[in-house]
């Protein structure tokens, strides 16, 4: 059976994406593939795939590799194109070394970062290429998430840092992982870090957002909007007025939550499409709720801002975390926002979109219900 659109950009950009940065810059194959990822990403919008309303296995086959194929189209995005062609130029390993100082008299040791060129073997340069693709959240790396927090784990578990959107991919790398560690390191205990952030750090929308949650695409939806504000502001925001300034740090807020919806809202826009090849989307179509869940985050942040501003409410993480009274008001409207918000803007639309129906007919049901569907 021939792959649908979805099915062919899941399953060959991974490895497309591999081979182009596993080839030198000069190589003339690199320059004759480097245009096929963006392609193959095109294609299921201009073609996205066609099923029976009454066929859920397509239904939540659609919804799964919609995702994906975001997730896939911003991360390989980021690394093939958001800094032009010369890949290595931009992104590099980095590893700590220890190094002697002297300050004020006194030696000490401490901890600097030394870069690692571009590996000169073709072997090297797949492994090269697989951490990047792999270590979203650029651990080990110059583009590192300067927020994550650190957990030191026992030598004897794998040294390499993941998290990775298909199982496939997750399977690879955990056995060449792990085959790869019995003979060699894949880096020191102290460079792992947790996956999520810790509960005292919630206390605030912005603190969950940049510290508690994962941060795996963080970097990938923060460029596009970068690259919008430095032609739209200037390279330069310290020159810009105060103002000016304020707006561009809600552009770039808003960029970035538009971003994370457009991929989490995926799942659904391809499975409306996919039933309604004949019909025209309802004017409110679920994706639009789901979208509407990660702008209104960047809003309620802004917000957020203003009110510490204007009652000088203390927003300083180490300062707020040793305030009782006001670390508990933190966690308790934080809470509140996002059980409010996460049933009613995000699990409750997609839940309907999968066929999760309630009994009034409405397509109502909480995504608990019939979560065996999955």
């Amino acid at each position: 059976m021939a792959l649908t659109t979805l099915q062919l950009a899941c399953l060959t950009t991974p490895f497309l994406t591999i081979t182009i940065l596993s080839l030198p810059p000069s190589s003339f194959l690199r320059q004759c593939l480097y245009p096929l990822p963006a392609l193959l990403f095109l294609h299921p919008l201009l073609f996205p795939p066609k099923f029976a309303f009454n066929d859920n296995n397509a239904i939540q086959e659609a919804f799964k590799l919609g995702t994906l194929y975001a997730s896939f189209l911003f991360a390989f995005c980021h690394y093939l194109y958001a800094y032009g062609y010369n890949t290595p130029n931009h992104f590099w390993k980095v590893k700590r070394i220890d190094a002697v100082s002297s300050i004020n008299g006194n030696d000490g040791e401490r901890k600097e970062n030394e870069k690692e060129e571009f590996p000169e073997t073709l072997w090297g340069r797949v492994k090269w290429a697989l951490g990047l693709i792999t270590t979203l959240r650029g651990v080990g790396w110059n583009f590192q998430i300067s927020t994550l927090p650190e957990t030191k784990f026992s030598k004897s578990r794998g040294q390499c840092e993941y998290f990775v959107y298909g199982i496939s991919i997750f399977l690879f790398k955990t056995f060449v992982c792990g085959v790869w560690d019995r003979g060699r390191r894949w880096g020191d205990e102290r460079e792992w870090y947790r996956m999520f952030g810790r509960f005292e750090d919630c206390w605030s929308v912005r603190s969950v957002w940049g510290r508690v949650w994962h941060q795996s695409i963080r970097k990938c939806i923060q460029v596009p909007g970068d690259k919008l504000a430095d032609l739209i502001f200037g390279t330069n925001p310290t020159s810009l007025p105060v103002p000016i300034q304020l707006l561009r740090r809600f552009f770039l807020l808003l960029s970035a939550f538009s971003i994370s919806g457009l991929i989490h809202a995926s799942g659904s826009y391809f499975i409306v499409y996919g039933m309604n090849h004949y019909n025209p989307p309802p004017n409110t179509p679920p994706w639009y709720y789901t979208f509407y869940f990660f702008i209104s985050q960047a809003f309620v942040i802004a917000i957020e801002e203003i009110v510490f501003w204007t009652f000088g409410v203390e927003s300083r993480s180490d300062v707020v975390k040793k305030g009782t009274i006001r670390w508990g008001v933190g966690v308790l409207y934080t809470s509140l926002w996002f059980g409010w918000c996460t049933t009613v803007l995000w699990a409750d639309p997609e839940s309907r979109v999968v066929g999760f129906e309630g009994g009034r007919g409405e397509g109502y049901a909480h995504v608990l219900e019939r979560i065996d569907k999955f």
